[in-house]
């Protein structure tokens, strides 16, 4: 066998364990849960005026992959953002005159309402966290079940008074908190990870790769 074939060949068997040997190492480490953002969505159709209120549901199947049951003490902030198509809401201006705005609250297990805060174009965020604890303990007790009725009331803000506004139109509301890494998100919660067998499979396709080009240079 010519010299030139065998140092080819060395080369090839040589790089197909190299990367025999990574995928090995990689399936035998654990892999830790990956840092994940949860979210759901919820749409408005209209929204009443504050004082009337329209109520919203979260629910256990809605958010975008499966609920942290076991993982949801770990959470340390959950955030909640508000859009709407509204012309007059996007253009600032209510028909009386004033700013519109929405009032985010949400209801205990009496259905009592939980007033929390005031929502704007410009101020379409907010968030539960340590700075409020009455509101983060209530919130998180409240979601740990993966569902949660809100409640929603517009208004439009003028200088020393509110008065009522409507909001037509699609309106959403998004709860979404970050499970952390190595967060056991309990049954029917797996966070996503690398899959070892698609790691082997695709360690093998490129060893399989390099040996393909390897003869095809050897043979040149």
């Amino acid at each position: 066998m010519p010299t030139r074939t065998l140092r080819h060949r060395f080369r090839t068997l040589a790089l197909e364990a190299t990367f025999l040997a990574i995928m090995g190492a990689a399936a035998m480490t654990p892999l830790t849960s990956r840092a994940a953002v949860i979210s759901q969505t919820i749409d408005f159709d209209s929204i009443e005026p504050f004082g009337t209120f329209t109520n919203g549901q979260f629910t256990l199947g809605g958010w975008n992959m499966p609920f942290p049951v076991n993982g949801i003490d770990a959470v340390d902030r959950f955030y909640v953002n508000f859009t709407s198509t509204d012309q007059d809401y996007l253009a600032q201006l209510g028909p009386l005159g004033g700013v519109p705005w929405v009032e985010f609250s949400y209801r205990d297990d009496a259905d009592v309402r939980l007033a929390f805060a005031s929502m704007g174009l410009n101020a379409d965020t907010v968030s539960f966290g340590a700075e409020n604890p009455a509101h983060f303990a209530a919130f998180k007790s409240l979601l740990a079940d993966g569902a949660l009725v809100v409640t929603l009331g517009g208004y439009e803000s003028f200088p020393g008074h509110t008065d009522d506004f409507t909001f037509a139109g699609l309106s959403q509301l998004t709860v979404s908190f970050e499970v952390p890494d190595g967060t056991d998100p309990g049954p029917g919660g797996t966070i996503p990870e690398p899959n070892i067998a698609w790691l082997a499979m695709m360690g093998l396709a490129a060893a399989t790769t390099v040996r393909r080009r390897s003869g095809t240079t050897a043979n040149a």
